[in-house]
């Protein structure tokens, strides 16, 4: 039984990746290498990062500046767009693709499973199936919504954006 939470802890952890080819196809136009390496690198390398440290480790939320240090690393590597829109990019993809959901989901489970959202299995307290399929469809549909808004997006980003957006970044990530 334990194996079935692997593999959706396993599918949410392929949504996260997909959501951030996503946000990067719609805010990064500019690949240093083909366009299919430069758009899959990172995304490739958030999957392994974000699979090794849940796995195999037990860093807890310091995870999520591993993670972020690593795919902002790789998009200094495979974009020449200016840092101003690789920063903007990665705060808007956690923010509103990673902890969005997660928090909405977590919300809405609690109240409807009255605060038990987690079960035992041999031994191990894991997440309900149910929250893990919430997961990844409010994810799914969150994905399609800001890839449709954000597909054409052609602004160039300016110092005052990337204050105004982090400044709503460290908000969410702070209450996270």
């Amino acid at each position: 039984m334990i194996h079935v939470y692997h593999l959706l802890d396993f599918i949410v952890t392929l949504t996260e990746s997909f959501s951030l080819c996503v946000l990067i196809s719609c805010f990064l136009k500019q690949p240093r290498f083909s366009r299919r390496i430069s758009f899959l690198s990172p995304s490739v390398v958030l999957f392994g990062v974000a699979f090794t440290t849940t796995r195999f480790s037990s860093i807890g939320a310091l995870k999520i500046f591993l993670i972020m240090g690593s795919v902002f690393f790789m998009l200094l590597c495979c974009f020449k767009d200016p840092i101003i829109s690789m920063i903007v990019a990665l705060e808007i993809w956690f923010a509103s693709l990673i902890i969005l959901p997660e928090r909405a989901i977590l919300v809405l489970a609690g109240w409807l499973w009255n605060e038990s959202i987690t079960i035992d299995v041999t031994g191990t307290a894991v997440i309900k199936w149910e929250i893990y399929l919430l997961n990844i469809l409010l994810r799914s549909l969150l994905i399609v919504c800001v890839y449709k808004l954000l597909r054409n997006f052609k602004y160039t980003l300016h110092i005052g954006d990337l204050i105004v957006i982090t400044i709503d970044f460290l908000i969410v990530l702070f209450m996270f």
